[in-house]
């Protein structure tokens, strides 16, 4: 694993945006790192000139693959193979110019010149691919992790090595889908690090200081909203403006360590639902789940209760309606039915709201 570039290729020149210009040096540092993380890639960038980000490479894989073959056929293997990488003015709206340096057989690079190397643009390559991804797709294709031999779209470019492919290596299993020629991986895996919780395999444990006691609470990373709702929720933020009440969302214990005990949390009466106003450096009286509830019930709505609907058309209602505002008929308990129309009206009204018979006319016999 190495990458050489001369200093001052990542300075960008001051004063100057270029987006281009910006796009490269991201691309530079993604090759680094990459090379960083294999150890079978190696990124070597040429002609870079200073304060300027590098628009040509030369990628070495040392992985197993195909050369060439013999006269009967017989596959020639080999462990070293480069490729000449040049990001041209158009770059990223058009792949990257790509020519083979080393003698190859695949069916997707052209063993003969111009030695191309197929990208499936069509349906592989897109404007934010970064070019790291095309480095390792280049190199599973040397490994024929990746490799398309047969005659449909889209074609391979190297017909002679598709030829071989199909009716030589396939049928004697030389290589196929499942059994590529090298299947180590390019990359080494990440290693991820736990804060607070014993190792997993695979992975480093956090170190602890020293002198951290037993019963001391570890310390512990938690994203905010992973934590399940108990099944109380809802009557717990309603019976949290009486009285004394544990929280209802206590973290979860480390294995092997003692957690103190939530301690009781005492919630003030507020004078209402609504907080106080400020500006006067007022406290907000009451928590926010009194707030919340307060809130809700001023749009007619209940944690734990259904609104009320009307009678008539069953649309919640807003809190103390004397009508519908949907249907119009009468709300609430003091209502009866118009002898004119049927309808609902308020039981004190002396005209029906719909009609507009008086409160004790009969009704009409047809």
């Amino acid at each position: 694993m190495s990458v050489d570039a001369p200093s001052g290729g990542l300075k960008a020149r001051r004063g100057v945006h270029n987006p281009r210009q910006v796009r490269l040096a991201i691309e530079f540092t993604n090759l680094v790192n990459l090379a960083a993380r294999s150890d079978f890639i190696e990124v070597i960038a040429q002609d870079v000139q200073p304060g300027w980000p590098p628009e040509k490479y030369i990628v070495t894989y040392r992985c197993r693959g195909i050369t060439g073959t013999t006269p009967d056929g017989a596959p020639v293997y080999g462990d070293f193979h480069q490729v000449r990488m040049y990001l041209p003015s158009d770059y990223p709206l058009r792949e990257p110019h790509l020519k083979w340096l080393t003698p190859i057989w695949h069916p997707n690079i052209d063993h003969e010149l111009p030695n191309h190397v197929c990208t499936n643009t069509a349906q592989n390559y897109f404007a934010g691919k970064p070019l790291s991804d095309l480095v390792r797709a280049v190199g599973e294709m040397v490994q024929y992790v990746r490799y398309h031999a047969a005659w449909v779209p889209p074609y391979p470019l190297d017909r002679a090595a598709a030829k071989w492919v199909v009716e030589y290596a396939e049928p004697r299993g030389l290589v196929s889908k499942t059994k590529p020629v090298d299947d180590r991986p390019l990359l080494r895996p990440q290693r991820l690090r736990l804060h607070g919780g014993p190792a997993a395999a695979g992975q480093e444990a956090s170190p602890q200081p020293e002198d951290a006691g037993a019963a001391g609470p570890s310390r512990r990373r938690i994203k905010l909203g992973t934590a399940p709702l108990p099944p109380n929720f809802a009557g717990a933020m309603q019976t949290g403006v009486s009285g004394v009440e544990t929280s209802p969302h206590p973290l979860p214990p480390d294995e092997g360590t003692a957690v103190a005990p939530v301690a009781a949390v005492a919630y003030p009466q507020p004078a209402a639902g609504f907080a106080v106003a400020e500006g006067e450096g007022r406290p907000r009286s009451g928590s926010v789940a009194q707030r919340l509830t307060g809130a809700l019930e001023y749009l007619g709505l209940r944690l734990g209760k259904p609104p009320r609907t009307c009678t008539s058309c069953s649309n919640p209602l807003p809190p103390n309606p004397r009508f519908c505002p949907h249907c119009g008929e009468a709300a609430g308990q003091n209502s009866a039915p118009c002898g004119n129309c049927g309808s609902t009206r308020p039981l004190n009204a002396r005209f029906c709201p719909r009609c507009g018979a008086a409160a004790a006319a009969t009704p009409v016999v047809s």
